[in-house]
């Protein structure tokens, strides 16, 4: 134990101390909020992942067995921006994510961003987002002997879909500005 001396009447002592699972946003579950969460497997071990945004900033923690991993700071915005609306996928233990960096100053300005687990690559997707709430999705899925992640969101100007084994972000055809809440699912 370290003893804490004052040396002036009145001082104050302020801790600084993140709860677990707590967050600044009230809203941090509403929109898309099971897209947080994620089953994971790693060599036979399962558990889950949840990821959260507090303080702008994506937080991580893993359950496994019955219990949850203290939380950590998963991807960090940086300065003059804040994260919105994270979407997770798992796949032999790597998380994918994709999520929103709003600009402080120009809220109006979100680029959708994604990020590999696997490889630490983190990609730019869209950077002309119009919609208000674009609620990204993710999965991770495989195709002919290859793994990707794929990403879908409201652009406001129609449903976009984005392949990592493509890198191209394409318009689902049959979609415009009254669609909204998109999701992507595997078999």
């Amino acid at each position: 134990t370290t003893a804490v001396v004052f040396n002036a009447d009145n001082a104050t002592a302020t801790a600084n101390f993140k709860g677990h699972m707590l967050s600044d946003d009230s809203d941090v579950t509403a929109n898309g909020n099971s897209r947080q969460i994620a089953a994971t497997s790693d060599g036979g071990n399962y558990g889950y992942a949840f990821v959260y945004v507090e303080n702008g900033d994506i937080w991580l923690t893993e359950k496994s067995g019955s219990t949850w991993s203290p939380d950590e700071l998963y991807i960090s915005s940086g300065s003059n921006y804040s994260i919105q609306s994270p979407a997770i996928a798992s796949y032999l233990g790597d998380l994918f994510t994709a999520y929103l960096m709003v600009e402080d100053s120009n809220p109006d300005n979100k680029l959708l961003m994604f990020y590999n687990g696997e490889t630490g690559v983190t990609s730019l997707l869209s950077n002309n987002i119009s919609s208000s709430n674009p609620a990204p999705a993710v999965y991770y899925g495989q195709s002919r002997n290859s793994h990707y992640a794929m990403v879908v969101w409201d652009n406001g100007d129609g449903i976009k879909f984005w392949n990592e084994d493509e890198g191209q972000v394409y318009t689902i055809p049959g979609t415009d500005t009254n669609c909204h809440n998109p999701d992507i699912q595997g078999i």
